[in-house]
């Protein structure tokens, strides 16, 4: 990966909940989506956006 990066978040789920968490994230940032001037594998899951949103977005998923 031609990037620096820091963790700042895990989470643990059964992996049918991962991807159902993934998919709702992606749908509710579409408008988002960042693209990275170096290509890597997985640039396409790039967003433009504070960490806060997207802790918002896991906490509403974990209410439902």
């Amino acid at each position: 990966i031609p990037y620096k990066f820091k963790v700042i978040k895990t989470i643990s789920l059964e992996p049918s909940k991962v991807w159902d968490l993934e998919k709702h994230i992606h749908r509710k940032l579409k408008h988002k989506k960042f693209s990275p001037s170096l290509k890597f594998d997985g640039y396409t899951e790039c967003f433009s956006c504070e960490i806060s949103e997207i802790d918002g977005l896991i906490e509403g998923f974990n209410r439902v």
